[in-house]
């Protein structure tokens, strides 16, 4: 036979003795007492995270409608992003809903690092770039900024143009842009 059963084997006696000891022991002092393990796993399903969209259209704006992104943002030209978690992902199942952060990611305008730069190759509007607010509060979400915390199946970011510099007019153009949203499980 080989060494290694041998060494199972003798690990086997081993515990057993042990545990044979153990209860012994236990015997001695209440025979009506007998030690017991136990042992289990609880599992949820996974959680998914679903965007309501892919793409989001802010419309035509007049260059007056532009605000700073410090501002609370306005109904004009805002489109609301939710970001819904869920086993299915739609924000039920059996998925244990944990606390959460979300982050959203992208490249910050020049002129305002907050906001995601206008990236559109043609025709670009000049000194705009597209900002994000908490629909809950209307609190300002910064671009590679401190994350939003919430709790529950579904957060919301409110998205719409902003002036890049406060002190330079907006130029009409084109606006277009892409960020990434990142959910972070606490």
């Amino acid at each position: 036979m080989s060494k290694m059963f041998f060494k199972k084997m003798a690990l086997a006696s081993l515990v057993a003795a042990s545990a044979m000891a153990s209860s012994m022991a236990n015997a001695d002092d209440n025979p009506n007492l007998m030690p017991l393990t136990i042992s289990g796993n609880i599992t949820a399903d996974a959680c998914k995270v679903m965007l309501n969209t892919n793409t989001l259209d802010l419309g035509t704006l007049l260059v007056a409608d532009i605000k700073t992104a410090d501002q609370a943002p306005w109904s004009t030209g805002v489109r609301t992003l939710q970001i819904v978690i869920g086993s299915d992902g739609s924000g039920s199942g059996d998925c244990s809903v944990p606390d959460a952060e979300v982050n959203v990611l992208g490249v910050g305008a020049a002129g305002d690092s907050t906001i995601l730069a206008n990236t559109a190759s043609e025709s670009p509007a000049g000194n705009v770039g597209v900002a994000v607010w908490n629909h809950a509060d209307g609190a300002q979400v910064a671009v590679g900024g401190d994350a939003l915390k919430f709790s529950g199946a579904m957060a919301k970011l409110d998205f719409g143009l902003a002036k890049g510099d406060s002190a330079t007019a907006v130029t009409p153009g084109n606006v277009s842009t892409t960020a990434q949203i990142k959910v972070t499980f606490l």
